[in-house]
């Protein structure tokens, strides 16, 4: 379920649920990142999946890998998406400083 405090929206996840990616979260952890900003425009509501699952940024933001294009593009298409959290709390700054992004200043 979501839940909001102090303007965030927090995501849930039952311990026991497992976790399944949609087609979106797949093509950005396989790195098919021109195919995963064609899913973004057509299937905008795959960004954010259900409350179980951790958003399509999150995904993103995981290994620090994905285009500043492809998290644009997500950003773009749903700009509440920065604002939710996961099961842990965590909003996608979270994973994108844990999995390593280096923001480039001259990009």
């Amino acid at each position: 379920f979501l839940m909001r405090r102090n303007g965030a929206t927090t995501m849930w996840v039952e311990p026991d649920v497992a976790e399944e990616l949609n087609m979106l979260q797949e093509l950005i952890e396989g790195g098919f990142w021109s195919r995963a900003l064609d899913r973004i425009r057509t299937n905008p509501d795959e960004i954010v999946p259900n409350e179980k699952l951790p958003t399509a940024l999150h995904t993103a933001c995981e290994d620090g890998e994905a285009p500043v294009s492809l998290l644009k593009a997500l950003l773009n298409r749903r700009p509440d998406v920065i604002k939710m959290l996961d099961h842990d709390e965590a909003a996608p700054l979270h994973y994108a400083c844990s999995g390593g992004y280096a923001l480039n200043m001259e990009a």
